[in-house]
């Protein structure tokens, strides 16, 4: 389990694809993509998944992307899927106005030291349009400090 204070310095490094492409193939409904993410320096390695929900009428626009440090998922952004619950006990004062709450999607989870799963909040102003998953793409991976970032490609 990491500290708060490396989960934030993990989270705060610039990254960038180990392997570098122009181009990405958005994951079919229903599947899933992990890529290798790396440090500037390259002394710290990451994932990002990119999940593609199972398409249903109720939520046509079913996505996940998560940035993960081995086990521990740093952050998530949430589209379509369902509400989240948060802790009833807040370990910090921070905290304590998102205790108990179910948040709906779209929703942001973020690592909480000490908790056996993120806490989640509301999108930040960072997420303009989290309709497209193309944009969301993009913004997420600056929200990430992602670097050099390819392109998306492929039917939604």
């Amino acid at each position: 389990m990491l500290t708060q204070d490396e989960a934030d310095s993990l989270f705060a490094i610039q990254k960038r694809f180990e392997d570098v492409v122009d181009f990405l193939p958005l994951p079919e409904p229903g599947q899933d993509i992990t890529i290798s993410l790396v440090s500037i320096d390259e002394r710290e390695t990451f994932l990002l998944d990119v999940r593609h929900g199972q398409l249903e009428e109720s939520s046509p626009n079913k996505w996940r992307l998560q940035l993960r440090y081995g086990d521990e998922v740093l952050v998530r952004i949430e589209t379509g899927g369902p509400a989240h619950h948060n802790a009833d006990d807040a370990p910090t004062r921070r905290l304590s106005r998102y205790a108990g709450q179910r948040i709906q999607t779209p929703h942001i989870q973020i690592y909480v030291e000490g908790q056996d799963r993120p806490w989640a909040f509301p999108p930040p102003d960072e997420f303009t349009a989290l309709d497209d998953i193309v944009v969301t793409w993009r913004e997420f991976l600056d929200y990430c400090n992602v670097i050099e970032t390819p392109t998306l490609i492929g039917g939604i």
